[in-house]
């Protein structure tokens, strides 16, 4: 997937993955434990996540994001695709135990991550050219303004047919009803 331009994002654990050696950004290290996160709201910021680290990076890859020494986010190209490797641990904290924001920005941390590896083909003059900047306004041109439209009401269905009429019809649909259960039951 990657070869032929696709994104991926390889997250945690997931580094340590034989089988994705061949498109990581680099090898994992050991645990980098932050300081102990509290149980209590607000308490878990991105920084004080656990870290696997990123070792050995690529000689392509691009670290992205340090811990002290240590590479947290490393990416690199792999054929037409990008790959970017994010090593910290439990985010899911941040978001669930974080402060008034931290959904909103777990929510950019993990967008922004996504972005950077996602597939998006450059936009030509040609095809930007070709967007009409006034759409309604085109449409207005071209088949004129909107005429009014009659409405149908009680006053012009009655001159189609007489309210008098209705009324008897109704009337008879009701007796009929009342005939119909009155008389049920009787041989």
């Amino acid at each position: 997937y990657a070869a032929s331009g696709g994104g991926v994002v390889i997250a945690a654990s997931a580094g340590g993955l034989e089988s994705l050696a061949s498109i990581r950004a680099g090898s994992i290290g050991r645990v980098q434990t932050a300081s102990a996160i509290a149980s209590e709201p607000g308490s878990v910021t991105l920084q004080s996540l656990s870290v696997l680290p990123v070792a050995a990076l690529k000689s392509d890859a691009i670290p992205l994001d340090k811990r002290g020494g240590n590479v947290a986010v490393a990416a690199r190209r792999f054929a037409g695709g990008r790959i970017v490797q994010l090593e910290y641990l439990d985010t899911w904290r941040w978001r669930m135990s974080g402060g008034e924001t931290s959904v909103a920005d777990h929510r950019k941390w993990w967008t922004n991550a996504v972005a950077g590896v996602a597939y998006a083909p450059l936009l030509s003059n040609a095809l930007t050219n070709t967007v009409d900047a006034a759409p309604v306004a085109r449409l207005v041109e071209s088949l004129g303004p909107s005429s009014a439209a009659t409405k149908a009401t009680l006053g012009s269905a009655a001159r189609s047919v007489s309210l008098w009429w209705l009324f008897a019809i109704l009337s008879l649909s009701l007796l009929a009803e009342w005939i119909s259960r009155r008389t049920r039951g009787m041989r």
